[in-house]
């Protein structure tokens, strides 16, 4: 049975901040907006004895402490990617590269590879098992013997079917963790005790707009998610311990539906997509035997 994991705030903030840089190109800092992160920002640094205590909890509902030898190994999109895509000339598909994003990042305030002004879910995912940030790029370890007891694979724009931009989708993400086993470049022994986040977002449901009937959303959502849920599985039977799935926040409410009311209200069919897409994926991994599947509460 899948257990879900209430919102807080370490994940709140790292979604606020991944919803203003999302992966349809309608990227925008409103002032208001980055008044309100600047605002919320400093209520972090004043709340961190609470968010810590916060994120204690979330690990003792996670079955116990964890260390930077458990491996943390990401699936996804823009939410968790954190430089998959090699930087290149300024285009829509590597903006995350340059500035505004990563303009809160360090001293230097440079970007990142983050679809962020800072870190991104998976760094605080990873910070919550003992590490200082995410795990390195699975572009990285083919450049380099780093440290295979976590690997990021999530490229921003991915889905769960093909798109446009050409990211990978979930199901390649996790036939190239598949082939570092085969390889041996990940031993099964560093899979014990290890975790997966599969941080699918929301870029298949772009499709929807052109949807005309609602029982053709719900089979599409169907869709989506029995692709999610049978990546999850294909996870476990690879060797992986626990797996976290992110639920989907308001589709309707992210910065790029809303530009047309001036960002003063939701639009669209994407809430209901959202609820309906994370009721039947709850479904779904409830159907299973396994108790080690965490579904994220990110709505």
């Amino acid at each position: 049975m899948a257990v879900r994991l209430p919102a807080v705030l370490l994940s709140s903030i790292c979604c606020l901040l991944v919803l203003l840089n999302g992966d349809d190109g309608y990227h925008v800092f409103h002032l208001r907006t980055l008044v309100f992160l600047h605002r919320l920002s400093l209520l972090f640094l004043t709340s961190f004895a609470f968010a810590r205590s916060l994120a204690r909890r979330v690990c003792s509902d996670l079955a116990g402490s964890f260390h930077w030898y458990n491996g943390l190994f990401v699936f996804g999109d823009s939410f968790a990617d954190t430089g998959n895509f090699p930087k290149a000339d300024l285009s829509e598909v590597t903006r995350q590269w340059y500035k505004p994003y990563g303009c809160s990042h360090g001293f230097l305030q440079d970007p990142i590879g983050r679809f962020s002004n800072g870190f991104v879910q998976s760094d605080f995912i990873g910070k919550i098992m003992g590490r200082t940030k995410a795990p390195e790029t699975y572009k990285d370890t083919k450049e380099n013997n780093g440290d295979k007891f976590g690997v990021n694979f999530a490229v921003g724009g991915a889905g769960v079917f093909e798109v446009p931009r050409k990211a990978p989708t979930l199901a390649k993400q996790i036939d190239s963790f598949k082939k570092m086993l085969d390889n041996g470049d990940i031993g099964k022994w560093q899979l014990k005790e290890s975790v997966a986040l599969v941080a699918i977002s929301g870029k298949d449901y772009a499709r929807v707009a052109n949807m005309t009937s609602e029982s053709e959303i719900l089979s599409f959502i169907g869709n989506v998610t029995d692709q999610i849920a049978g990546g999850v599985e294909r996870l476990q039977k690879l060797g992986v311990t626990k797996v976290l799935v992110n639920t989907l926040h308001p589709l309707a409410c992210t910065p790029w539906q809303a530009r047309p009311s001036n960002y003063t209200k939701c639009m669209g069919r994407g809430n209901m997509a959202a609820l309906f897409h994370n009721d039947d994926l709850e479904k779904k991994q409830n159907a299973t035997s396994s108790n080690n599947v965490y579904l994220l509460d990110l709505n």
